[in-house]
């Protein structure tokens, strides 16, 4: 059995994602048919056990439409994004930095990343997550 090193919890119609880091996007092709590399774009992707990579997750899974917005803050810089969820992943074999598996729970787009104060857009570092209208598709 995996160990995802975050947690989901839910806070009325919406979901808290705790104690993961944020990485970046590793391929330009995404599920919902938005390139990760397009310019200026805000957008991530959040495991959701929609295939092996990302099976136990403790994320539901979500459409792509209608859409699914994701309130990133990273607590270093104080900065928050907001996002599109446009793919799957990251894969819980991402170490994210920290030598094990399953700390990786949102990739972001390079311009989320820059927004969000990173001064590359290969940081990673640990986020809180709000996942809009996303406590409706949790798992009963």
């Amino acid at each position: 059995m995996r160990t995802w090193h975050f947690t989901a919890t839910v806070d009325g119609d919406d979901l808290i994602g705790e104690g993961g880091i944020a990485t970046t996007f590793d391929d330009e092709v995404t599920a919902s048919g938005i390139s990760a590399k397009t310019p200026g774009y805000l957008g991530c992707s959040l495991p959701t056990g929609t295939c092996a990579k990302t099976a136990g997750s403790p994320f539901p899974h979500f459409p792509y439409r209608p859409a699914i917005y994701v309130r990133v803050w990273n607590p270093a810089t104080n900065k928050t994004v907001t996002c599109k969820l446009i793919d799957e992943g990251p894969s819980y074999f991402a170490k994210a930095g920290t030598n094990e598996y399953g700390h990786a729970m949102i990739d972001l787009t390079p311009t989320a990343k820059l927004v969000l104060g990173a001064k590359h857009v290969n940081d990673n570092f640990p986020v809180r997550i709000r996942i809009f209208g996303g406590a409706k598709y949790m798992r009963r």
